[in-house]
């Protein structure tokens, strides 16, 4: 009566409808961590949207602290977040292991992702009805412009937001990581800040370590649980939803018991959130 769960290595198209699978034996580098969010986004080409990185890099390149929290950043806003490397004492993938400044980055990135569990169930439900990965490219939502087919390491998070991790060290000048993102026509916000930016073109965007470029459109609806050390993974007790003005905006919220296979006899519950709005009133 529990859920089954499979890992697997890539066994060719077709397997995977199954497993939760991994991109392979990645290298501890830059240009390697600059790859994977192209790399899994394309994943959804084939329908393998429950998949992972070796985050942090398996071996090979050379450690770096820096890199190891620009991955896990980036594994944050991945399908699966694993950390792994190969056996040798060369290698940490503790959060512990890179000092007192990338574990408190590190814990801050791994809390958020805890946060952000109501919102990866619903996109999961979303991926059992509709086929649709959490991380997808943005010609999905985009096909008809060219700038959708020009930002490898840019991507959709699901239904409401965009994500484009820093994936370079930083300036040495500046202490500061650039990213360049595309901003479709209309509307967006950062979601950490809520900095209004106007869409219709590209943008650099600068960060410290603590920063990741995470974009919501307007009218999303982001439902988020409490940071925790250690919640497990059951419903929260209270949810913190982000409401991004400037659009109407409409999310559905999936929650069952977490563990038991009763969702497929319709032991399940949805909770649809709308916003209507105006030039002068938000209706939600």
């Amino acid at each position: 009566h529990k859920r089954p769960f499979i890992f697997s290595r890539w066994g060719g198209l077709g397997n995977q409808r199954y497993p939760i699978g991994f991109s392979g034996d990645s290298m501890v580098t830059w240009r390697t961590l600059a790859f994977q969010p192209y790399f899994t986004a394309t994943a959804s080409n084939v329908a393998f949207g429950w998949w992972s990185h070796d985050i942090g890099g398996h071996g090979a390149g050379q450690e770096d602290p820096e890199l190891y929290a620009r991955w896990v950043q980036l594994g944050g806003f991945s399908p699966i977040l694993r950390l792994h490397c190969t056996n040798n004492p060369y290698h940490d993938r503790r959060p512990w292991g890179q000092g007192e400044d990338v574990l408190r980055v590190v814990r801050d990135a791994m809390q958020l992702r805890h946060a952000l569990i109501p919102y990866l169930y619903s996109m999961a439900w979303r991926m059992t009805q509709q086929s649709l990965p959490l991380v997808t490219p943005l010609y999905y939502a985009y096909p008809e412009q060219e700038e959708a087919y020009e930002q490898p390491g840019q991507f959709l998070f699901g239904s409401e937001l965009m994500v484009a991790p820093f994936v370079s060290p930083r300036d040495p000048d500046t202490n500061l990581s650039q990213q360049t993102v595309w901003l479709p026509a209309g509307d967006w916000f950062d979601f950490a800040t809520g900095e209004y930016l106007a869409g219709g073109r590209r943008v650099t965007l600068y960060g410290t370590l603590d920063d990741v470029p995470m974009l919501a459109r307007a009218g999303s609806l982001v439902p988020l649980g409490p940071r925790v050390g250690w919640g497990g993974v059951r419903n929260p007790e209270q949810l913190t939803l982000y409401i991004f003005p400037g659009a109407d905006g409409a999310f559905t919220l999936y929650e069952d018991d977490g563990a038991s296979t009763a969702y497929l006899k319709g032991e399940y519950g949805l909770t649809h959130f709308s916003k209507n709005w105006q030039d002068n009133c938000l209706r939600f």
